[in-house]
């Protein structure tokens, strides 16, 4: 089975405009336990509808690439089983907050599981007895997933009075209109970068929303946290009646925690001093280490290359004139002092001609 070219990494790279690395290396098995796969198919983002339905628009908006789905089945019995595949974790992790469980999605019977960028669908009337071969399954696709970690704004919601399924993962204006269908417009600013998260709570019997926005610095979120009353009645601060809906606000460095739909402002302020924030700063410039030599060391390093120096130039003097001499023994005349071979230039400043012999 790994010999063989891997289906969806294949198929999902021509329909979705995505390298064939980013898909898993290979597809669903053939076989799940010992149930064969009755029927398979594999789709990209535009015909998303055939295996996502109405949640096709929302997987769309988080850049959903492909999917494949098979189904396995045995007497009488069936198990389908359907990826969703992501550009990376977190888009994969925004999609899955709508269709977990319990959330607003569609075919809230299937059974999911976030796996990376992979969200795993299953669904069907044999689950009681495929619970092994669907763990080593999940097991394989966790392998095959980017493996990157998820988003940090979940860990800084309060946990007192927070409703579980309510929250959402948001990066467009269109996600956070779904939930929170105050403004279309993206106010949040989701193009320069900025994160959101949302939370429904309940305290004292009544509901509020929490929304929490990050941004890429402290600076973009105080001029946001400025920019707030155009769509806003920030901490209901307004004394004449307005039409804008009211928001309590707190910034905390480079998040903005936004209470609204709710009418206790005690409560709102309570719920926003709850958020616990707390940013883990790294400095990133490397350090030197002096590595100086201590002066002794300096100047024993000097004397051990200077004799060494010295004791090279004695070798190679005596070398060479010890050749010299050498050669000149046994071979006089022939190889050094060879008179009739030289030549001499001269300046004829005195009347006695200068003759090579003259030099030995």
């Amino acid at each position: 089975m790994r010999n063989r070219v891997p289906i969806l990494a294949v198929l999902l790279a021509p329909l979705c405009g995505v390298a064939v690395l980013a898909a898993p290396p290979e597809s669903l098995p053939a076989t799940l336990g010992d149930w064969a796969s009755t029927q398979s198919l594999i789709v990209g983002p535009r015909e998303i509808e055939k295996l996502a339905g109405e949640d096709a628009a929302l997987l769309r908006e988080y850049g959903v690439t492909g999917a494949e789905q098979r189904t396995y089945g045995r007497g009488g019995l069936s198990v389908e089983v359907t990826v969703f595949l992501f550009a990376d974790s977190t888009t994969a992790y925004g999609a899955f907050s709508f269709l977990r469980a319990g959330a607003e999605g569609q075919r809230r019977s299937a059974e999911r599981e976030l796996l990376g960028n992979l969200i795993l669908e299953v669904s069907g009337s044999g689950l009681k007895t495929q619970r092994e071969p669907l763990k080593a399954l999940r097991k394989q696709l966790l392998i095959w997933s980017d493996g990157a970690p998820y988003p940090l704004l979940a860990q800084y919601l309060p946990t007192r009075g927070l409703l579980r399924g309510s929250e959402r993962y948001l990066l467009s204006a269109a996600s956070l209109a779904r939930v929170l269908p105050i403004e279309q417009s993206d106010w949040v600013s989701f193009h320069y970068g900025a994160e959101a998260m949302l939370a429904r709570y309940r305290t004292n019997g009544s509901e509020t929303s929490l929304l929490l926005i990050s941004y890429p610095t402290p600076q973009s979120a105080q001029l946001k946290q400025a920019e707030l009353g155009r769509w806003f009645n920030v901490n209901n601060a307004e004394a004449s009646p307005t039409n804008r809906p009211v928001a309590y606000v707190r910034r905390i460095l480079s998040v903005l925690a936004i209470a609204v739909n709710t009418n206790s402002q005690p409560a709102a302020q309570s719920l926003l001093s709850q958020v616990h924030y707390q940013p883990n700063f790294s400095w990133n410039e490397p350090g030197h280490v002096a590595t100086d030599t201590p002066m002794l060391v300096s100047i024993y390093g000097i004397l051990i290359g200077t004799i060494f120096l010295l004791g090279f130039t004695l070798v190679a003097g005596i070398s060479f004139g010890g050749v010299r001499i050498v050669t000149k023994y046994f071979f006089p005349g022939r190889v050094f002092d060879r008179a009739e071979t030289m030549q001499i230039l001269q300046l004829g400043l005195s009347s006695k001609p200068i003759e090579a012999k003259d030099f030995y």
